[in-house]
């Protein structure tokens, strides 16, 4: 018997699959609510925080490039860990990489600054050496321009020991919430 030839036409596959798979039809979850008939909220979690200096670590890092401008921008996602204001999440995006050197500069040195504040020293290679370390920030409110509506900022960030008050506060918040490791750990 001759040996086999490769075919020169695909093979059929296995129990003629399509290319696709087709997700199962499932039924949805009935809520059965009339969010009509709820009343509106008054404020809301939204509302911009007062203007303080309070406990806080980055929970997140999300790093974005634009491919047609060339530029990077970080953004961090501070959760406050004490006071009135505990659990609430404050987004602070720096440009790393930009066009504009000054741009460039002021992300990079808040990047530094938060190295500094959580006592890493040398280069910041990965989000890892920063995340999960409690800090001072300032927080800081935008006023309102035009159509978009007032928001904070942090605007400094510095190590716990920087006041008497924040050390006492962190030693009791570190304890009460395991802070200063990832909770999943």
């Amino acid at each position: 018997m001759p040996p086999s030839r490769p075919s020169s036409r695909l093979e059929p596959r296995p129990n003629n699959r399509p290319l696709r798979r087709r997700k199962e039809k499932r039924e949805m979850a009935a809520l059965n609510i009339d969010v009509d008939a709820i009343p509106e909220r008054e404020g809301g979690d939204f509302d911009p925080l007062p203007d303080m200096d309070v406990i806080a670590q980055i929970i997140e890092t999300d790093v974005k490039e634009n491919e047609q401008s060339g530029n990077t921008r970080c953004t961090f996602t501070w959760e406050i860990l004490d006071g009135q204001y505990a659990k609430r999440r404050i987004w602070d995006g720096q440009n790393i990489k930009n066009r504009n050197p000054q741009a460039a500069e002021i992300g990079q040195r808040a990047v530094k600054d938060i190295a500094a504040a959580v006592g890493h020293r040398g280069p910041v290679t990965n989000s890892d050496q920063i995340e999960f370390k409690p800090v001072l920030i300032r927080i800081r409110t935008e006023p309102a321009k035009g159509d978009y509506p007032a928001r904070n900022k942090v605007t400094a960030y510095k190590p716990i020991g920087a006041t008497a008050s924040a050390a006492t506060t962190q030693s009791t918040v570190g304890a009460a919430t395991g802070a200063g490791s990832r909770p999943w750990k």
